[in-house]
């Protein structure tokens, strides 16, 4: 089953399709830092490909939103820094050129 729903649609001037990068794949989720985002399932996810495919990047990109109820908090980011299993690259008010580098852009949210 299918149904149309109504929305603004993508601007593809704004957002051109463009070629893959060249490089190791870089996998991209672009999130408020937030459980119901589904980040733990990213990181998660990050952890089993690095296990059987280490060239792959993990990368986060959102504002931590820590006022939200289900935020990450600063130190289970700093964790996974330091583990080396995920990327943060910020806060950004353009996310073309994040999307342009990335390989494939997820979001496991639950919502």
């Amino acid at each position: 089953q299918a149904r149309l729903l109504p929305g603004s649609g993508v601007d593809l001037a704004r957002f051109a399709p463009a070629p893959l990068p060249a490089g190791p794949p870089l996998v991209l989720m672009v999130a408020r830092l937030l459980r119901d985002k589904g980040v733990h399932e990213f990181v998660e996810a990050a952890r089993l490909l690095r296990a059987e495919r280490p060239e792959i990047r993990m990368a986060l990109l959102g504002p931590p939103d820590s006022l939200n109820r289900s935020a990450v908090d600063p130190a289970t980011l700093a964790r996974w820094l330091a583990e080396g299993v995920v990327e943060y690259l910020g806060v950004t008010d353009d996310v073309r050129p994040f999307l342009a580098a990335a390989t494939a852009v997820v979001l496991p949210s639950y919502r």
